[in-house]
């Protein structure tokens, strides 16, 4: 085969599997550092590479399942970290704020 149809053939695959993310029906949620839409069962994002099974609660440091909404054991959405110096709002997953630079994640004492 040819280098050219084995091109074709590597693009209509990735192409493929891009859709099959996106179809209606499949569990889908945004991933928290790129913000693309991935397949809920997701270990890791297939855009940015996040690893999605270690993620942390930003209030408590307990693991939570990507797409979780709420941590299982604090309680506490996790949705937007808001900086405690400036106010600022930022990603979840945020270690320092966008604006002063803050350390945004639990202490481990």
């Amino acid at each position: 085969m040819g280098m050219g149809v084995q091109m074709m053939s590597q693009a209509t695959n990735m192409t493929q599997q891009a859709s099959q993310a996106t179809q209606p029906g499949l569990a889908v949620f945004e991933c928290p550092k790129c913000k693309e839409k991935i397949p809920a069962s997701s270990k890791f994002c297939s855009q940015c590479g996040a690893d999605l099974a270690s993620m942390a609660c930003p209030s408590c440091g307990a693991a939570v399942s990507a797409g979780s909404k709420f941590c299982d054991q604090c309680g506490k959405t996790l949705g937007a970290t808001k900086c405690p110096n400036c106010g600022t709002d930022n990603d979840a997953l945020a270690k320092f704020c966008l604006k002063c630079g803050r350390n945004l994640q639990p202490s481990k004492t």
